[in-house]
């Protein structure tokens, strides 16, 4: 459809200006996110947007135009039905289109969402009618622009940083609502004694064997002599209590707990997901992330709400991150799948994805699912020994995801 790429560049957004139309076509699927990175690069000052839906997809059409209007009150929205799959329905329907446009108006169609047969037969109908129009599709794996425009070759130009969405906009577009998580780690220099304790297989063996104990009516810390593998998190037991003996209740209420037993879930993995948030957290300004936070919890009425562990968005592209503080590789996969259909319903073909956890033989794992999953170059596996540099990990992570240049 599209001629040889013969031009590959990186511009700003009023290197697009060449490019805008008075009437863009969208093609709305159940992802909005490519329809809102468009409209918002590709709609001409007071511009006309056609939201081409099925008779399923109206909604996700509605709340698309409600997000960009945010951004871009100057633009009129025209929903526009087509059919999902009937190629002749949908060529009536295109016509119809081209008839209301008239043969003169300035026409631009990005055909990233809707179903195939949408795009092909969108494509051609308005191809044919406007042969001086503007086409265009967002490359999920480039994160950019690909252009077909009269007169010139094909252009692909990097977008990945030219379009900026939060959380609130990127969870609104799927109708979720989501409260504004926490952007500050919980205890990060506790967490990373126990980063060192975990860093050996008898450390993380003899702190299981301390955490059972939290089970008994009044548990006690752990001690070096019973248990000198946790030297680590002994020490920064006495740093809570401000160089004092330790005790149970007073580093409880140190941590933020009312007792030790009631430290046992934070005790047993949150601690990994405090961390790997604060090496997250540390990165943010060199990344330049739009937004980033720890539990977040999106909610819609009527379904049963789920978390991701940590999520930051770098321009519009959603990184989210499953933490499990496991060695064994069926563990983690079970939540990096958690994760991996969950972030993908939310931030698309575009989004990214990575387990934290305590598996040894990482890369195994991190092949395993990207071949199962069809989902090479999109899944990261942060093992045991990425965590002493996780800070460093993460940011080459996401350097290399979100293609910066």
């Amino acid at each position: 459809m599209l001629s040889p790429l013969i031009q590959a560049r990186s511009v700003t957004m009023n290197d697009l200006s060449a490019f805008r139309v008075q009437h863009l076509v969208l093609l709305v699927g159940t992802n909005p996110l490519p329809n809102y990175v468009a409209a918002l690069l590709l709609a001409a000052e007071q511009g006309d947007v056609y939201l081409l839906h099925t008779a399923n997809t109206l909604q996700v059409a509605e709340r698309l135009s409600a997000q960009i209007h945010k951004k871009r009150h100057d633009l009129t929205f025209i929903p526009w039905e087509i059919h999902k799959s009937d190629p002749q329905r949908i060529e009536q329907q295109m016509k119809r289109l081209a008839r209301k446009l008239g043969p003169n108006a300035q026409v631009g169609l990005n055909y990233t969402g809707g179903s195939k047969p949408m795009a092909v037969q969108s494509y051609h109908s308005l191809r044919t009618a406007f042969p001086r129009g503007i086409f265009s599709y967002l490359d999920a794996d480039t994160l950019s622009l690909v252009i077909e425009a009269p007169g010139l070759p094909t252009q692909q130009i990097f977008v990945g940083q030219s379009v900026a969405v939060d959380f609130e906009t990127l969870f609104a577009l799927h109708d979720y609502e989501i409260p504004h998580p926490r952007q500050e780690a919980k205890q990060p220099q506790f967490c990373r004694s126990l980063v060192d304790v975990h860093l050996t297989s008898q450390g993380m063996r003899d702190w299981y064997t301390w955490r059972r104990t939290l089970s008994q009516a009044a548990p006690l810390l752990p001690g070096a002599a019973q248990y000198p593998t946790l030297r680590p998190v002994i020490e920064a037991f006495v740093d809570l209590s401000q160089g004092q003996t330790p005790l149970e209740d007073g580093v409880a209420k140190a941590l933020g707990f009312t007792s030790l037993r009631s430290c046992a879930d934070f005790f047993k993995g949150k601690w990994l997901e405090e961390y790997a948030f604060d090496a997250l957290a540390s990165q943010t300004e060199v990344l330049k992330l739009r937004d980033w936070g720890i539990g977040l919890q999106p909610q819609k009425p009527g379904q049963r709400p789920f978390e991701l562990d940590i999520a930051a968005i770098r321009g519009y592209q959603l990184f989210a991150i499953s933490c499990m503080a496991t060695d064994r590789a069926a563990k983690a996969k079970e939540h990096l799948l958690e994760v991996f259909v969950r972030a993908r319903q939310i931030g698309g073909d575009e989004a990214r994805f990575a387990v934290v956890c305590l598996v040894d033989n990482y890369q195994a794992l991190q092949d395993e699912v990207s071949e199962t999953w069809n989902a090479q170059d999109k899944i990261r596996v942060f093992g045991r020994e990425h965590l002493p540099d996780l800070a460093q990990h993460f940011q080459e992570w996401i350097t290399t995801a979100s293609q910066i240049r």
